[in-house]
């Protein structure tokens, strides 16, 4: 199904408040982590899959705009959100209630990398 750009921006930027509502919520130690602790891993796997859609949403909301960093055709949305991702991350390290981790940043790259390729390949871009 080809959706307009302009769909996919307001899908991609409500999805991105909705991340953000979840970081904030995050860093005023609000999450309801005693539900969440019946996950294994929910920190982890969450970066994995939030971070993963979040991707998939902003490549498709940037037209999957290309841009080339030392000989390299990047994902102009990946990049960003990535850029983000980083940031996010090592932000926690200043809020009281917060962690830094490694494992959750690889797993938000994971999410992101994998969750790239797989829209690449189920939705490949139109032949025009």
């Amino acid at each position: 199904m080809k959706l307009a750009n302009k769909t996919w921006i307001v899908i991609a930027l409500l999805y991105f408040c909705g991340i953000i509502f979840i970081i904030s919520v995050a860093n005023l130690g609000k999450l309801p982590t005693e539900q969440l602790s019946k996950i294994p891993h929910y920190d982890t796997i969450g970066h994995f899959v939030l971070y993963g859609i979040a991707a998939f949403l902003i490549h498709r909301a940037f037209k999957r705009k290309m841009v080339t960093i030392l000989n390299y055709q990047i994902s102009l949305g990946i990049l960003l959100f990535s850029i983000f991702t980083v940031v996010e991350e090592f932000i926690q390290q200043l809020i009281p209630n917060r962690t830094f981790s490694f494992v959750d940043l690889g797993a938000g790259f994971m999410g992101i990398f994998i969750f790239y390729w797989v829209g690449e390949f189920l939705f490949p871009p139109s032949k025009q």
